[in-house]
This record gives structure tokens, C-alpha cells and sequence, in this order.
């Protein structure tokens, strides 16, 4: 599952069948509607139909992490926002904080390579680690580096988008979290 929040809609991308879909979707519709301050429109599901259309679609997802405008707070309600707070990282520790920045900026799993996204995720894993008391072993471990290098990676500029972007996806995973067993077997249309 790849997915990435625009100012006022997100894209999902799922290898499913169109039922799991939709019951994805719909889950995921109820959910924000219970939360949402603001009317949350009924899904809009799109099958990929080519190569070229997945190409598109995962390259628009792999663009669009760095959000700007975002109303994530807004939508998905304070509570679960703010729930990425120096103490919620800490909770959650630095392998998922490591997953959830490359997920975030489109890297895929390890944060593998030396490209300027990747970079950019190690920044923030070793400075929202560090900054919410997660130990330097558990953070150097998480990267697999040692700790003369984290140390050099938290006094680097974090890209304000790339934390941004990190923070909003461990939001967005806790909304979904927080959905009620059984939603994922709620049938009907949308």
C-alpha cells in the first residue's frame, strides 16, 4: 500500500481487487467522516489500467510527501495530529519512525542509498529522535549506522518538509489505527 495526503484529498494505491478496494475505501471514508469537522465525499476509485498510469500514480505519491497547506489537523481531528508529538515518537521508537519517514518521502524500506531523499529521511529520523529522548543505540541500530554518524546527521538542516511530511504520515497512520474492529469487513457502496 502506497498512499500520500494533498491539501484536501489523499491518494491510496493498492495491488487488491476492486471488492478490497472498496472496502478499503469505505473503512477509510467512515472513519474521516467520524472525525472530520468537514463533510468527507464518498471515495472515487480509479483502476490502474497501464503501466504508464502506475508510473504516473507513483510518481505523484512519491512527489507529493513534501506537503504544504496540508488540513490533515483539520480533517483528521487535533487528537490524532497531535499525537506526533515528541512523546508519541518516542512511544512508537526509531524503527518506525525509520519506516514512516521513507515512507513519507517515497523511499521505500532501509533508506537505502545516498540520494537527496534519502538523505533527507535520515535527517529526520536522527533529529525527531533525538529530540523526542529516543536512545542514540536504538536510533544508530534503526539506521544501521554508528553513533559518530547520527550525531553528524541531527546537526544537518532538517528539510522543514521532509519532518512535516513524516509527522503527517504518523498522524494519518494513527487515524486509520483508530478505526473500530470490523470496519474492514463493512460491505455496501460507496
Amino acid at each position: 500500500m502506497l498512499f500520500c495526503v494533498v491539501d484536501d484529498h489523499l491518494h491510496v494505491v493498492l495491488l487488491c481487487t476492486r471488492d478490497t478496494a472498496g472496502r478499503l475505501a469505505q473503512s477509510l471514508v467512515l472513519a474521516l467522516r467520524r472525525v472530520s469537522p468537514v463533510p468527507v465525499r464518498a471515495a472515487e476509485i480509479t483502476p490502474v489500467n497501464s503501466r504508464p498510469h502506475m508510473v504516473e500514480l507513483l510518481a505523484t505519491c512519491s512527489r507529493n510527501p513534501t506537503i504544504t497547506g496540508s488540513s490533515l489537523r483539520r480533517r483528521c481531528g487535533r487528537a490524532h495530529a497531535s499525537r506526533t508529538s515528541s512523546a508519541r515518537v518516542r512511544e512508537i521508537g526509531a524503527f518506525r519512525l525509520v519506516e514512516a519517514a521513507a515512507a513519507a518521502l517515497g523511499v521505500g524500506p532501509g533508506l537505502i542509498g545516498r540520494t537527496a531523499p534519502v538523505v533527507a529521511a535520515r535527517v529526520v529520523v536522527a533529529q525527531l529522535g533525538l529530540q523526542a529522548d529516543i536512545s542514540p543505540v536504538e536510533i544508530e541500530v534503526a539506521l544501521g549506522f554508528t553513533r559518530w554518524a547520527v550525531a553528524h546527521l541531527a546537526e544537518r538542516p532538517a528539510p522543514h518538509l521532509a519532518v512535516r511530511a513524516t509527522r503527517l504520515r504518523l498522524a494519518l497512520e494513527d487515524a486509520v489505527a483508530c478505526m473500530p474492529a470490523g470496519m474492514d469487513r463493512v460491505r455496501g457502496r460507496m
